[in-house]
């Protein structure tokens, strides 16, 4: 069985009250083993103890996410996809289907723990794992709206903490945390633009408005706006995004081919 990959990062200093390192430890095991019921017993009887836990959330969020989780081999018409096999025309030789895995989730399950732990981040709000385990989660289910919402969230709780997050020992951060926090930010925007569907769209708009209101000096909210009007077809506010971006960030090579590009496209 492949080893579950953990989305949050593991508080190092303890927390007042906090779960017992070996019983945390214990519930990730049984999650990467497979072992839910067991899991699930242990959410359900302890979840009073530890309603104030961060490390509760963590092993709540993960089991949700993995019950919610189903993944099937399927076989259908149509053009193949990154992975899948090609099934070719006996006649022609030409690709007439694919054979591949797909994966959906149960909302009915995830989208409640979703809100749950949204709630609960209330109480330690500057564990950034967990707010970056609720986008990661809501992009594999594509729950586009929750990608946005808590990216903007996130933002928001940046300027107040001073990006002065918790972070913890797997898959920890690398470099300087403000920096880490806004590329985490940039890979859920560039998610949401690859979507392409306007609940998507929608999002990106507004984590890219609290970009550019919390973070004015960064290049990241004027170029991704840039890019969605122009992807929309409406290059006048495609231009006058791309040209605060060039004000912030002049030599920004994506920027500036992009900037081009719609140059070329006005003619």
């Amino acid at each position: 069985m492949k080893k579950i990959i953990m989305f949050f990062l593991l508080l190092l200093s303890p927390l007042l009250f906090s779960m017992d390192a070996s019983l945390f430890d214990e519930n990730i095991g049984d999650l990467n083993s497979g072992n839910f019921e067991k899991v699930s017993s242990f959410l359900n009887e302890n979840e009073k103890e530890y309603e104030a836990d961060p490390e509760y959330y963590v092993i709540f969020l993960n089991y949700s996410f993995l019950r919610s989780r189903n993944t099937s081999v399927v076989a259908a018409q149509g053009d193949p996809e990154k992975d899948d096999f090609a099934l070719l025309s006996k006649e022609t030789n030409e690709v007439v289907g694919f054979l591949g895995e797909r994966t959906n989730f149960d909302n009915d399950l995830l989208l409640p723990a979703i809100q749950k732990t949204q709630a609960a981040l209330k109480k330690f709000p500057n564990r950034l794992d967990i707010h970056l385990g609720i986008t990661h989660i809501s992009k594999e289910a594509e729950l586009w709206d929750i990608v946005g919402e808590q990216s903007v969230e996130i933002l928001e709780i940046s300027r107040k903490n001073n990006n002065k997050w918790l972070w913890g020992s797997v898959n920890g951060m690398s470099g300087d945390p403000r920096e880490f926090m806004l590329q985490n930010i940039a890979s859920n925007c560039s998610a949401l633009f690859s979507a392409e569907n306007e609940l998507a769209d929608k999002a990106l708009e507004t984590v890219s408005q609290s970009l550019i209101e919390n973070y004015p000096k960064e290049v990241y909210g004027y170029a991704n706006l840039g890019g969605l009007y122009a992807a929309k077809m409406e290059y006048k506010k495609s231009y006058e995004y791309y040209s605060q971006a060039l004000k912030v960030a002049p030599e920004d090579e994506i920027v500036l081919q992009n900037m081009k590009h719609l140059k070329s496209l006005e003619k």
